[in-house]
């Protein structure tokens, strides 16, 4: 008796043809991504960028000056960055890599006469520490219509939670005539590439506080062996920020329940007054959460 096969769809069969056909069917990589997470592209980066509208301050000085970039563009995840628009300084809340670029467009700010210069464009570091990176490419020369020009940079750099990056310049050049910003032309960006892949926070941290706010940074737990009795509870929100999956076991014993702040309570054993009890929080990749254990 020969053998039935079933027959497949094809390779270049359409995505319907592939949902009527059921599990009988080979699937194409285009029906892949679109239907199956974690398919094709893979995660995206976490993204800031910002401009700038200054079009008064001068950017071309004898010593370092920081860029004043003052409006948000985007932000793809507030666990990741935050951003100071009055000093222009954007704050890293996760250890990783990151992609790091500026350019600044400027112009003569109206002068007539030649202006000759360069200011240079760096990324500093929590204020006073450069990447070691300069862009000097731009030459401003103020003759037959060259009265804008502009520099740029990127580099991947290894950065630790709560490192600031800001954009300084230094003018290159003797011509230290005032040049300012082309008003939404400068743009600064940073890419998130290491952390959200990397699993963070695996070894178990130990504290003996029985007064620090929760950490719910460690995928491994953050242990509390001293035993609190007294005072309100925290979640521990930007110092680190929680992560996915982050938990912490805590030792209490209180004659009243204790209050809670940035995490919802769940149903678990009910709070028994003067007696030692455990209290877990964790973090599910969008709240916080806490339910009482008894021992």
């Amino acid at each position: 008796m020969a053998t039935k096969f079933k027959t497949a769809v094809t390779s270049d069969a359409t995505d319907s043809q592939i949902d009527s056909a059921g599990l009988q069917a080979l699937i194409t990589k285009n029906y892949a991504e679109n239907n199956y997470a974690g398919g094709g592209s893979g995660t995206d980066p976490n993204i800031i960028q910002v401009t700038s509208t200054d079009t008064t301050t001068d950017i071309n000085r004898t010593t370092n000056f920081t860029v004043p970039f003052n409006s948000l563009d985007f932000n793809t995840n507030s666990s990741a960055f935050s951003f100071n628009s009055s000093t222009g300084v954007i704050t890293i809340l996760r250890t990783g890599y990151y992609w790091v670029f500026a350019q600044i467009s400027y112009n003569d700010n109206g002068q007539t006469s030649p202006v000759r210069a360069n200011p240079s464009v760096r990324i500093y570091k929590n204020g006073s520490t450069s990447l070691g990176y300069t862009g000097a490419h731009g030459y401003l020369r103020n003759a037959t219509g060259h009265d804008e020009a502009g520099n740029s940079i990127g580099m991947m750099v290894n950065l630790t939670a709560n490192d600031t990056l800001e954009v300084k310049t230094l003018a290159l050049t003797t011509a230290t005539a005032a040049l300012v910003l082309t008003s939404g032309e400068s743009v600064f960006c940073v890419a998130e590439f290491g952390s959200q892949y990397t699993p963070t926070g695996i070894t178990a941290s130990s504290s003996t506080s029985t007064s620090a706010n929760v950490d719910l940074s460690q995928v491994g737990g953050t242990y509390y062996t001293a035993l609190r009795t007294t005072g309100s509870i925290a979640v521990e929100t930007s110092t680190p920020p929680p992560v996915t999956g982050g938990f912490a076991h805590l030792r209490i014993n209180y004659s009243s329940e204790p209050s809670v702040t940035g995490a919802t309570k769940m149903a678990g054993a009910d709070f028994v007054a003067s007696t030692e009890m455990k209290m877990v929080f964790y973090n599910d990749g969008s709240a916080s959460y806490y339910y009482f254990l008894a021992i």
